[in-house]
């Protein structure tokens, strides 16, 4: 079939264990066949004249069973010294009975035991008394006509307040420098003056708990520069006092996380019964506890422990079983206090049965295409993924990203799997009960995946029906 993923020339016939040699399409194959698992390692697909010409490349099997490839595993965003503490913070947070995780932490991690009593006080630190702190950018403000816009030195008074002090009386009447002398708010920071109201002006603020706490943003003009007394001789104290008070507005930080969000919002007289113009911010926390926020930074911080975690495991499979020769695909099985981890960590940080399983595929895919992995186990993670609820239309931008990376992983996968079916049935025996077996595998695995409509539709048109693929594959079995 011209279109076909599968195409055969002449086969040679020779020994099964040695390398052999065959024309499939146009393109000279030099494959090493051994075990019933043909797993490839890479393919790449060629396009030319319309017709799909699959690529070949093959894999070989480490020979030191104690030295896999674990380059892959260093693209991680995280440092170990980072992902150390993830995991003490983890076994900190969610388990009751923690001791069991802290010497399989320590194992993973090679951690000496003045190490891990270093880190386990830290991390407790940590989490009793969290480094956060508000990033604001005050970059300008409009200011109402009837409030003076022809005056020239504009500024801002910026404090953090808790929750419980809103409904306090003094903060209803009074201004940021009151609440500090009250014991309210612990410190009022200023920014320059500006005749425009344009400040681009960047500030740290340290909070504790974003959700219990509002920024709050006063906006002055002082009547008289270089700091002068701006009352002067006449008038009453309050109505001098107004005379230099713009307007102020609140905002709750609980919506604010590590991604940088501009916010417009309206400044208020004390009473908030008068609109006295608006004021633009940009907002972002900071800080050890700030990607608990952000979506992208707890799908960072699982990936890096998962991937920690497979390449100490599939360590520990090639020390048991101790192979001289060539090392076997590893099967994936890891200890409990490891897959007790993972799932703590998925509960801490509230990531979805599609966040984890994303992730999992991922990281195990990366290390198959450096090493080699048994294939029950990615196939069935792909049987998950096609039992779970995918939208592609989803809001989150790192949702979004989280998806087009698994869609691309699995296509990926896919080819590959067409590679293996390509190698199989070139020596393809009828008469072995292994391979029939190993055919009848793969090709449960492409239906699997030809299953996830969402998928299908991402693909290219070459790949984008199982109708083909099952056509050519019996034509071949028919001609065999």
């Amino acid at each position: 079939l011209p279109t076909s993923p599968f195409r055969f020339g002449r086969m040679e016939k020779r020994q099964s264990r040695i390398k052999k040699n065959w024309t499939l399409g146009k393109f000279e194959r030099s494959v090493s066949v051994s075990e019933s698992y043909l797993f490839t390692s890479g393919s790449q697909i060629n396009e030319k004249q319309g017709s799909p010409q699959i690529q070949i490349k093959p894999t070989r099997l480490q020979s030191d069973s104690h030295h896999r490839n674990n380059e892959w595993a260093n693209h991680t965003e995280l440092q170990d010294v980072d992902v150390v503490e993830v995991a003490v913070e983890t076994a900190i947070s969610t388990a009751k009975d923690n001791d069991y995780l802290k010497g399989f932490i320590n194992k993973v991690f090679n951690l000496s035991y003045e190490e891990s009593v270093s880190i386990w006080r830290k991390v407790q630190k940590k989490i009793t008394e969290p480094d956060v702190r508000l990033s604001c950018t005050v970059v300008g403000a409009e200011v109402s006509a009837q409030k003076g816009a022809d005056k020239k030195n504009w500024y801002c008074s910026v404090g953090i307040l808790h929750t419980q002090h809103l409904k306090n009386p003094l903060v209803q009447k009074k201004n940021l420098s009151d609440w500090k002398k009250e014991g309210l708010i612990s410190e009022v920071f200023t920014t320059s003056q500006q005749p425009d109201c344009r400040w681009d002006e960047s500030l740290e603020i340290s909070i504790s708990k974003p959700a219990d706490e509002y920024l709050v943003i006063e906006v002055w003009n002082q009547e008289k520069p270089n700091g002068e007394d701006p009352t002067g001789s006449k008038g009453s104290k309050k109505k001098q006092k107004e005379s230099s008070y713009l307007g102020r507005m609140f905002y709750c930080l609980k919506p604010v996380s590590s991604d940088a969000v501009t916010k417009t919002l309206d400044l208020f007289s004390h009473s908030v019964k008068h609109k006295r113009g608006n004021i633009d911010l940009l907002l972002s926390i900071k800080g050890t506890d700030a990607e608990k926020g952000s979506l992208l930074g707890r799908l960072k911080e699982h990936r890096a422990l998962v991937t920690k975690i497979v390449v100490h495991e599939s360590k520990e499979d090639a020390r048991r079983r101790g192979v001289e020769d060539n090392l076997p695909p590893w099967d994936g099985q890891m200890d409990p206090a490891a897959e007790s981890l993972i799932k703590f960590h998925a509960q801490f940080r509230s990531l979805s049965d599609f966040h984890q399983t994303a992730v999992r595929f991922s990281v195990l895919f990366s290390y198959h295409k450096a090493n080699t992995l048994q294939l029950s186990v990615l196939s069935s993670i792909v049987d998950s993924i096609s039992k779970l609820p995918i939208d592609p239309n989803r809001s989150d931008s790192a949702e979004r990203t989280l998806l087009l990376q698994l869609f691309n992983e699995l296509q990926e996968f896919l080819t590959l799997i067409l590679n293996v079916l390509n190698n199989h049935l070139v020596n393809f025996d009828i008469k072995s009960s292994s391979s029939v077996e190993n055919l009848k595998e793969h090709l449960l695995l492409v239906k699997k995946l030809y299953s996830m409509e969402e998928f299908v539709n991402t693909l290219p048109s070459h790949l984008n029906s199982i109708a083909g693929v099952v056509e050519s594959t019996i034509q071949v079995i028919i001609e065999l």
